[in-house]
């Protein structure tokens, strides 16, 4: 079993390289539509708000950052671009609004006056000029989204992780078989103390268990244990296996039988 788990665990590995692949491959186109917004709108407000005003975009947002009195980058307010998440909305433009989102507050720094000047001359571009910002990002989008839909980086990142699906539910298939083997043939015994529900209202703390009189289903048994403390031997009949099983299986990261005293 160890042998076939290790050929699973190396196929996983491989398999995550390549999704991770995928990933950074999506993350660098986000990346570069990321880059060609803040390009665009950089140019769109330049004149708009003050020289010290940076702006950097994301797929939703259009930000404006400045230098607050600490020397340190604050965001002063920003566009927001709602997207259309429906496929057929979407395929005719990536954004149906923008909203502008600010803070308020009664300071009279410097600071905040210069940000209240470039945030009234923003408002009235946005009052008047919403549909023009609408259009260059849809613009953008639509470059974005044919790029995304030729290199299809989410159904390749879902085909991956289906894959791997398959190989997890095998190795733990594998593991719960040699887990059942090793309680019924001599037992299992655990590094450190573990809690086995054995029953709703019954769960000892033990250090080594074994299944006896398994039902011809399979799905019954007969629980032998021994406690952590006092050294005594407890037993439970009619337990049920596959949850022992589990809860064996959480316990145990390396399956090693060991055959336990009668």
């Amino acid at each position: 079993m160890t042998t076939k788990v290790s050929i699973l665990e190396r196929k996983i590995e491989v398999l995550q390289e390549q999704k991770q692949k995928i990933s950074s491959q999506r993350w660098e186109c986000q990346a570069r539509f990321q880059a060609a917004l803040t390009r665009c709108f950089q140019k769109y407000f330049r004149g708009v708000v003050s020289e010290d005003v940076s702006i950097v975009c994301t797929n939703t947002t259009i930000n404006f950052k400045m230098l607050d009195e600490d020397c340190r980058e604050k965001e002063i307010f920003q566009i927001y671009l709602k997207e259309n998440y429906m496929m057929q909305e979407r395929a005719v433009n990536a954004y149906r609004d923008a909203q502008l989102s600010y803070y308020t507050t009664s300071t009279n720094s410097d600071f905040e006056l210069q940000r209240l000047e470039n945030l009234g001359r923003v408002a009235t571009i946005v009052r008047k000029g919403k549909e023009g910002i609408l259009d260059k990002a849809n613009e953008l989008a639509k470059i974005y989204d044919a790029e995304l839909a030729m290199e299809k980086f989410f159904e390749r990142e879902n085909e991956v992780e289906k894959q791997i699906s398959v190989f997890r539910d095998e190795i733990s298939t594998l593991k719960k078989e040699r887990i059942q083997c090793d309680l019924i043939n001599g037992g299992v015994e655990f590094e450190k103390e573990a809690y086995i529900q054995l029953k709703f209202n019954y769960t000892p703390r033990v250090k080594s268990i074994k299944l006896v009189d398994v039902s011809k289903s399979g799905k019954k048994a007969t629980a032998i244990f021994q406690f952590t403390h006092h050294n005594t031997t407890g037993r439970e009949e009619n337990v049920n296996v596959n949850s022992i099983i589990d809860q064996v299986l959480g316990y145990t990261k390396d399956i090693v039988q060991h055959t336990l005293a009668e």
